[in-house]
């Protein structure tokens, strides 16, 4: 019987090894948004850092929108990891998403020393100050985007009243400039690599910042389904590691050159559209360990509710999971 146990339990192990060495790749299909900004449209620029794409996952990456476009992928499942802002992120759970985690983070916003969106006017105009935006339009991606959430809280801090004082409307950020520049708005929300271009920033001034607004912020995070995380725990965290690779490789100075190669490839602009800002302290800053700043969001939500964004406080203990960057960050 002894014997008999010995032999089941060898079989066993050995069908047990068979299985796993016949397993399929996860497929992981993560969306982005704005190009190069957003890690989605470039990481598979640097496959060769990316071990273990096509051995444990296979990555796919995909255009989005936006948030809410990138929440109906996940929730029909064309999409696995969604780069959103943590904004949408919060609307988005106020409204009965909760069956998503933030696994980590993508872009920080307001950070010291690095780029901060901006808030531009018209040179020439006579907007100076804050207070002066009262009776005036002004432009903004989306009513409840990152941007939106940061020109309330301006305008709450000079006794504006969004909903009464100003007029807001929403446009598309390649369009803004113009606007501006044709009288159609008198403020425009720009972020990069929008606001680096040259239309943009002629006859136009900096009014205020995302810094000047609220501080730091962590203005993109990736999600996923819980249920999609449980079941590919250990391939996304390969994923994370070969992510973290990727993200340590376009923040070293060293690599600064090639790294202006490679946005001018993917968008087929100029070399010298990038050379002066892309991956500096000119630009957004991005943790390359891909992890959020915790704090600084957990400030954003309970801002966001002060400004009813949101109606109900969000507690991050409730919505994120960092173990699978945290064991992504103990890897070589």
């Amino acid at each position: 019987m002894m014997l008999l146990a010995r032999v089941a339990a060898v079989a066993g192990l050995v069908l047990s090894m068979d299985a796993s060495a016949g397993a399929q790749p996860a497929a992981i299909k993560l969306s982005w948004v704005v190009p190069v900004t957003n890690w989605g449209s470039i990481v598979l620029e640097k496959k060769d850092l990316m071990l273990n794409n096509g051995k444990t996952y296979n990555l796919e990456v995909t255009r989005f929108r936006g948030t809410s476009e990138a929440l109906q992928g996940l929730a029909s499942g064309d999409l696995n990891i969604a780069d959103i802002s943590t904004t949408g992120f919060a609307v988005a759970y106020e409204n009965g998403v909760k069956d998503v985690s933030i696994i980590a983070g993508e872009l920080e916003d307001g950070i010291p020393d690095y780029y901060s969106t901006e808030f531009l006017v018209r040179d020439s105009g006579s907007i100076r100050t804050v207070p002066d935006l009262k009776g005036k339009t002004i432009a903004v991606s989306a009513r409840g985007s990152a941007n939106y959430m940061l020109l309330v809280a301006m305008l709450r801090k000079n006794n504006i009243d969004e909903r009464k004082d100003v007029n807001i409307v929403e446009a598309a950020a390649p369009t803004m400039g113009a606007m501006l520049k044709s009288g159609k708005v008198d403020l425009i929300a720009v972020t990069r690599p929008f606001s680096a271009q040259r239309g943009v920033r002629e006859g136009n001034r900096v009014l205020f910042t995302a810094a000047d607004a609220v501080g730091e912020c962590q203005a993109i995070v990736w999600v996923a389904k819980k249920t999609f995380i449980e079941k590919n725990r250990a391939a996304l965290i390969d994923f994370l590691a070969d992510m973290r690779r990727v993200a340590h490789w376009f923040s070293d100075p060293a690599n600064h050159a090639e790294v202006v190669k490679i946005a001018a490839k993917v968008t087929k602009m100029p070399e010298a559209s990038w050379q002066d800002w892309l991956f500096t302290k000119a630009d957004f800053y991005r943790d390359p360990n891909m992890m959020p700043n915790v704090a600084a969001m957990q400030a954003n939500l309970d801002l966001m509710e002060k400004l009813e964004i949101i109606k109900d406080p969000i507690n991050l203990s409730d919505t994120m999971d960092l173990s699978l960057v945290e064991a992504a960050m103990k890897r070589e």
